[in-house]
């Protein structure tokens, strides 16, 4: 069975600014919200003994997109 943690409840009027910008406020909660994820994701991996790849070295990236992926 899967093992889930509770979901946490952030009240958004502790997000409100004080100039009533909705959108500054929506991008101040969606940060701290964002910001918890790398922390909650290491912690899953290592609660199932999940061991992160090796950083591929540098020289093997490659310098220029294909034509095709050019922007």
């Amino acid at each position: 069975m899967a093992q889930c943690s509770p979901g946490e409840f952030v009240p958004f009027r502790d997000y409100i600014d004080r100039s009533g910008n909705q959108i500054l406020s929506m991008a101040r909660l969606a940060k701290d919200v964002l910001a918890e994820i790398p922390d909650q994701l290491l912690s899953f991996m290592k609660s199932k003994g999940i061991e992160p790849r090796p950083a591929l070295p540098a020289t093997s990236m490659p310098n220029k997109l294909p034509v095709n992926m050019r922007i």
